[in-house]
């Protein structure tokens, strides 16, 4: 199966597998507080149009940190237990991006990989304008994609973004356990559930405009490098959202937590 594949990872690859990132506020932004600028670390080239700091390279087989504070006793942390090898467990890994435009495409995925060492766009963040690929509201527009069943295998990868997908509801990825870079849902206007159960780290969260969005499940999320922010759900419960970011050190969130316009 040939898929299709684009040469810029749109800014997802932020932070990707480096340490020591300092917190880019004093503390975690509650739902009432104005959401901080963000400000690009040293080492960082300028930040994109979207405001997301810019890594040019970043190494692809770097394994997660293993001096983590793993819950529940953050202040005195046992022996650390989290050192997760984004390869180790593939079968079949796809090397460079991967675009999904059409719900055919997904379907097909896992007949050929179970990992991709590269990042994985499903959708279109420009609305189906990015040239020579058409997005679900362009050249996909007669097969939309509406579920992520297809992508049940995925394991690990680059990076996520799941964008502009009109009549996606459902977003289960129930194999998926570590992303180098980020974890990104934008504008699925008729989305309701993501579902990442065994998601244990990721180079960022960013789960944001979504209207009907109700459920968001991140279980299993151990530590974030870059921002963790959940933003623009108004069906989206904030407890809901407070109690992954509580699931996890302060320590282990390192860039800013933005949590706002979310539901009561």
């Amino acid at each position: 199966m040939v898929m299709p594949t684009r040469s810029s990872p749109l800014g997802s690859i932020l932070f990707g597998l480096l340490v020591g990132l300092p917190c880019l506020s004093a503390g975690c932004v509650s739902s009432t507080e104005p959401v901080p600028e963000l400000e690009c670390p040293e080492g960082y080239s300028s930040s994109d149009e979207e405001g997301h700091c810019v890594l040019d390279e970043l190494p692809v087989n770097d394994e997660w940190p293993a001096e983590l504070s793993p819950q529940p006793d953050c202040e005195n942390p046992a022996p650390p237990d989290v050192h997760v090898g984004l390869w180790d467990e593939c079968t079949s890994i796809h090397t460079g991006d991967v675009f999904f435009r059409t719900q055919a495409e997904v379907d097909t995925f896992c007949d050929s990989y179970d990992c991709v060492q590269g990042g994985v766009d499903v959708g279109d963040d420009e609305g189906g304008d990015r040239p020579g690929e058409g997005g679900n509201s362009g050249d996909g527009a007669a097969d939309p994609i509406v579920n992520l069943d297809g992508l049940s295998c995925l394991r690990a990868a680059r990076y996520l973004f799941v964008s502009n997908n009109s009549e996606l509801v459902d977003a289960a990825l129930p194999s998926l356990v570590g992303l180098g870079g980020g974890l990104n849902y934008a504008g699925n206007l008729s989305l309701v559930s993501v579902s990442v159960p065994e998601l244990r780290f990721a180079g960022e969260v960013a789960i944001n405009n979504h209207p009907n969005l109700q459920d968001l499940d991140l279980q299993s999320l151990q530590a974030v490098l870059g921002f963790f922010s959940v933003t623009e759900n108004p069906r989206l419960p904030t407890s809901q959202v407070e109690e992954i970011r509580d699931q996890m050190c302060p320590q282990d969130i390192r860039g800013a937590v933005m949590i706002a316009g979310n539901g009561s």
